[in-house]
């Protein structure tokens, strides 16, 4: 009986070494395998756990691995949670914040989107006008029309709302006079002083400036040609009665009520005020482009630019 309780107890023993053997290994082996975790190595690096479990769920694993070969950088999780983030442009937003001492992540992350890094009229490159809404081409210091572009049929405006000879793009005439009918239904009037401009045309404007207030003046306030939109057909130069094209136009009634609903009949102020640093261009209060009802709306609801909502939504 005695033998038989040694036994046992023997048995006993050896079950509870194998167990305790077993536990080891398997949290050696659990060890080893967490360590070769992003989580991990990302603690390693300094982050959080939380910033940790973040960067795993929201990178890809060749971002992460990316993120492994640099120092601890608190700006990325900063940069991935703005809205028009690109993971692509991840080491040009950092790079950027190093060169320029930036500290606004919303304002860097335009910047690098659009290009606006960069001097304005370098870098230069063919605009697109394949893409599959015509309506979204994009125009501007850094995209370039041909010479001889342009749209495929134009219409003269009615003198009823433009002054004589004013052309617009035909697709989108029926568009112009919804919107400068419901401000007439409103007691205002809308006065189109610009509308399509050829690139020999719009040469002759950019020459004229050039001739009188310099380059880096005429930059401000003149499109180079092939990078106006008139060319589109798709911008108007708009004005009111008793205002001109002055800044002073946002002062008026009818730019009031533009900027209210502008963007339900597809048009956006292209061109507006504290955006310099992205469009290339002065506050321009009267001049106004039709990307469509859509488009429009979104840009209207989320306060950016058309430079902003190409980078993210065509280009990317």
């Amino acid at each position: 009986m005695r033998n038989k309780r040694k036994k046992i107890s023997v048995m006993f023993g050896l079950f509870f070494a194998c167990f305790v053997l077993i536990f080891i290994v398997i949290s050696v082996v659990e060890r080893i395998n967490y360590r070769k975790t992003y989580e991990f190595k990302l603690k390693e690096l300094g982050y959080s756990e939380a910033t940790a479990a973040y960067f795993e769920e929201f990178f890809e694993e060749k971002y992460l691995e990316y993120i492994l070969d640099m120092e601890k950088n608190e700006n990325i999780e900063n940069l991935s949670k703005d809205p028009y983030f690109i993971i692509e442009k991840l080491q040009d937003y950092l790079d950027y914040i190093d060169e320029s001492e930036k500290t606004d992540i919303r304002e860097i992350v335009s910047i690098i989107n659009v290009g606006a890094d960069k001097d304005f009229y370098t870098d230069i490159k063919p605009t697109n006008t394949s893409i599959d809404d015509p309506y979204l081409v994009l125009v501007n210091k850094f995209h370039q029309l041909p010479s001889d572009y342009e749209p495929a049929k134009t219409e003269t405006i009615s003198l009823m709302y433009a002054y004589e000879g004013r052309l617009i793009d035909s697709s989108i005439y029926g568009e112009f006079i919804s919107m400068w009918s419901a401000a007439k239904s409103d007691g205002l009037s809308l006065i189109v002083v610009s509308g399509f401009r050829d690139f020999g045309t719009q040469e002759k404007i950019y020459n004229n400036f050039l001739a009188s207030r310099g380059r880096a003046e005429t930059d401000r306030i003149s499109a180079r040609p092939g990078h106006s939109e008139h060319q589109l057909g798709f911008a108007l130069d708009l004005v009111a009665p008793n205002y001109g094209l002055v800044e002073d136009f946002d002062k008026s009634d009818e730019f009031a009520w533009l900027s209210d609903n502008a963007h339900k009949h597809g048009f956006i102020l292209r061109y507006p005020k504290d955006s310099e640093h992205l469009t290339g261009y002065s506050y321009e209060p009267w001049h106004y482009r039709y990307v469509g009802v859509e488009v429009a709306t979104y840009i209207h609801e989320n306060d950016i630019t058309f430079d902003e909502y190409y980078a993210y939504y065509i280009a990317k």
